[in-house]
This record gives C-alpha cells, sequence and structure tokens, in this order.
C-alpha cells in the first residue's frame, strides 16, 4: 500500500485510527516482521494523529 487518505468530511471519527489497525493485523497474518509509515513534515494534521 502506498498511501492512505482520510478525506477532511470522515476525520476526527476514528476511522484512520481503525484502518492502520486493520493494516497491522493484516501485517501480522501475513507473516510481515513489521510494518513502516511516513508523515510528510508540513503534514500538521497528520503528526497531530500519529503523535496520539
Amino acid at each position: 500500500m502506498q498511501a492512505i487518505y482520510i478525506k477532511s468530511e470522515f476525520r476526527r471519527q476514528g476511522i484512520a485510527a481503525k484502518a492502520l489497525g486493520q493494516l497491522a493485523q493484516f501485517t501480522l497474518t501475513s507473516g510481515c516482521s513489521r510494518m513502516e509509515w511516513y508523515v510528510m513534515d508540513d503534514n500538521s494534521t497528520g503528526i497531530k494523529f500519529y503523535d496520539t
């Protein structure tokens, strides 16, 4: 997967957290040892999400 983007009208509803949880579960069941993600320095909303 290359990117996850949640449209602004759907933010703050737990959708991104749920999507990352599902991705983590998929990672485990697929035998992967880790998952990585990045947020751009100018994406203050994304940084706040990952800091929580």
